[in-house]
């Protein structure tokens, strides 16, 4: 019974772990779903990468929406993981912080791309 005690406990340890950074993505798309709907005056959401998928993220994009083949954006803006936490630690601070460039950046993307998804297709 004993050998099976560390495999179980670093097993809990890795759902306990996920299950608190989804928790915490699930808040920071919520958020910035926000954001992006006022300034997009529709209703959107907002992904950011999951626990695995930031494991094996390559994109040289900070953010992008979709198009359709009619032109039209899809209702969700994707944005990196490197956006998404520049963006987290933003809304957690207490706002007495200077803003650094990284930070200045995510909050550029998601209002350029909150502009995409209100239907603004050049750049």
């Amino acid at each position: 019974m004993r050998r099976y005690a560390i495999p179980v406990l670093l097993l809990v340890l890795v759902v306990l772990v996920w299950g608190w950074q989804s928790l915490r993505l699930h808040q920071n798309e919520h958020r910035l779903a926000v954001v992006a709907a006022a300034v997009s005056h529709r209703d959107v959401g907002v992904s950011c990468p999951g626990f695995w998928t930031r494991l094996v993220e390559i994109t040289p994009n900070a953010g992008w929406v979709d198009f359709g083949a009619d032109g039209r954006p899809d209702p969700v803006a994707n944005l990196s993981s490197k956006t998404c936490e520049r963006l987290e630690r933003f809304a957690r601070s207490d706002g007495t912080a200077p803003i650094d460039e990284g930070t200045a950046m995510a909050l550029v993307t998601l209002a350029h791309e909150s502009f995409h998804l209100a239907g603004v297709t050049n750049e």
